[in-house]
């Protein structure tokens, strides 16, 4: 035994010198798979980093490959199989790395909803459109460059010397091996997607489910009652509601919070309607979601918020061209029912992640500035805009690019409200301050571009829950004593002038209490819109408004302990 294993090291090197082309081949073939996986802002690597990740991951992968076919070889049907078999894994890699660089993604579950949901119509005209960015990429100086690279790199691998290639697949394997461990321990999401025809087969069987799963739930939504009843004098002409995610009010320091996370809110202040006393109705999206989107009030019922009147239906019938623009996930994991709610609206675009399982397409908020100036820039008179961040979700440190860290843990250790905090709970909280600081630099854009606008334009900020990220002790997490959300509204001075009444709303009702479950009256009367089922007592604009007792997750939240 102690013979055979350097015995086959040797022969196994004089193959590998035999097949160096092949072996070249498929470490090409293996870049272009894993070409996308380092790149995803989950992982916070540099492009160096992303590079050398890259080229030894691949080399190790290659070497894998070539060493299995050496076995297979040996018996026929299984030297066709591993023919059959890297064909496909030469083609999926094509196929991955030119989506990649041609629409920002590899293969993923967007890719697999994309092929799901294309009809031969749509097919041909796509087709033509593929080939023509194929035809610009090949020519441009990156693509050239890259294939001579190659080339170059072909002739150079049949030259040098068999010690000299041996050592380099041997040391670059090594690192690809040990670098490849380090991710898969490092990070949860990516490892699987490190196999192509793994990544194939899961997207696939999810993406079907998944779509099963939303039609299903997407033929339970009743049609829109009464759509008659809906007038609307459009006294905002654009309206714009930022739902944000995770967000505590406490850690905003436009509410009082020690370190600066919200500089720009902070400037404005005299020009924001600022709600001290809001809460959300769940300490969960979904539960958020259902009564945000819909006349669903904050009660003791839960998951029933498809039969509701949908918010996105009723400014349709109201004369407003409606946008949902998300950076959360349309199914999966963190799949929540506003997919379902907002799948009427005219525009819908999601910049990231269809699903919570795509982690790799997770981008951060600004992703959704390019898409909202298109929405401003629309033609349409009247616009309804949803902007739904990803705001402050778990894990915070994903939400932010690595230039927009600000807070560290020496931030929070220094500050006398947790004395419980080690320096890794500390870390977490900088990091989500961090995530903080950053929506409030996505909000600074919103404002800048609505506050630009000629007509009346009305904007609303609203988290959908609450996070306890180590606030009273070492416990990290979503529950019901904390979903104090901030909650802030801006008008542009065209909105100012042309209602003044409402401006003298605002003012009178930032101190009363109110929950996000009622969000739909206020919008209703800040736009001008009527329908049949508006409620002037949830209307916290209104002098009818009535303060009751709000519910959380079905029941009654008690203030005086919290």
């Amino acid at each position: 035994m102690k013979g055979r294993f350097p015995h086959f090291l040797r022969r196994f090197a004089e193959a590998l010198n035999g097949g160096r082309t092949a072996w070249l081949a498929l470490w090409v073939f293996s870049v272009m798979s894993v070409a996308d996986i380092p790149v995803s802002p989950v992982f916070g690597l540099s492009v160096t980093e992303q590079t050398l990740y890259v080229i030894v991951a691949s080399a190790f992968k290659a070497t894998l490959l070539f060493a299995l076919g050496l076995v297979m070889m040996r018996v026929r049907a299984l030297w066709a199989l591993y023919l059959v078999g890297i064909g496909l894994f030469a083609m999926l890699s094509v196929v991955n790395c030119l989506s990649f660089v041609i629409y920002g993604f590899g293969i993923s579950r967007r890719l697999v909803m994309i092929c799901m949901q294309t009809t031969p119509a749509e097919i041909k005209g796509f087709s033509s459109e593929l080939f023509s960015n194929l035809g610009h990429l090949l020519l441009s100086w990156r693509a050239l460059s890259s294939m001579a690279a190659v080339a170059v790199l072909f002739l150079a691998v049949r030259r040098v010397g068999k010690a000299l290639f041996t050592g380099a697949v041997c040391l670059l394997t090594a690192a690809g091996l040990v670098s490849t461990v380090v991710f898969s321990f490092t990070y949860t999401s990516g490892r699987s997607a490190h196999s192509l025809f793994m990544r194939v087969y899961r997207y696939v069987e999810a993406t079907v489910a998944e779509l099963g799963e939303f039609e299903r739930l997407r033929s339970g939504m009743t049609d829109f009652p009464r759509p008659e009843t809906v007038s609307s004098s459009h006294l905002a002409r654009t309206v714009v509601v930022v739902i944000g995610e995770s967000a505590s009010r406490d850690h905003w320091s436009l509410y009082g919070y020690p370190l600066e996370t919200t500089p720009f809110a902070d400037s404005i202040r005299e020009s924001l309607y600022v709600f001290p006393d809001v809460i959300g109705s769940s300490a969960s999206t979904s539960g958020n979601m259902e009564r945000i989107l819909t006349f669903k009030p904050d009660d003791d019922t839960e998951g029933d918020g498809l039969r509701f009147p949908r918010v996105v239906d009723m400014f349709g019938h109201a004369g407003y061209k409606t946008f949902w623009l998300s950076n959360q996930e349309r199914t999966g994991l963190v799949s929540n029912t506003s997919g379902i709610l907002a799948s009427n609206a005219d525009v819908i675009e999601y910049v990231g992640s269809e699903s919570s399982e795509d982690a790799l397409l997770f981008k951060h908020d600004d992703a959704l500035l390019p898409p909202f100036r298109e929405a401003l820039a629309d033609t349409a008179a009247c616009k309804l805009v949803f902007v739904h961040l990803i705001g402050s979700h778990t894990d915070y440190s994903f939400r932010y690019p690595a230039d927009a860290a600000v807070f560290s843990a020496d931030d929070e250790l220094a500050l006398p409200m947790r004395p419980w905090l080690d320096r890794e709970s500390a870390g977490v909280v900088a990091a989500y301050d961090n995530s903080i600081r950053f929506t409030d630099a996505v909000l600074r854009e919103i404002v800048t571009d609505i506050a630009g606008l000629d007509e009346p334009a009305v904007m609303v900020y609203l988290s959908d829950h609450g996070e306890n990220v180590y606030d009273r002790n070492m416990f990290r997490g979503r529950d019901r004593d904390f979903v104090r959300v901030p909650f802030i509204v801006f008008v542009n001075d065209a909105y100012r002038q042309s209602a003044p009444e409402m401006t003298a709303a605002l003012e009178a009702a930032v101190a009363r209490p109110f929950s996000t479950a009622g969000l739909v009256h206020p919008l209703m009367t800040l736009s001008g819109t009527g329908y049949c089922d508006y409620d002037s007592t949830y209307d916290v604009l209104s002098e009818h408004y009535r303060i009751r007792p709000r519910y959380v997750d079905e029941r009654i939240w008690d203030v005086s302990d919290k």
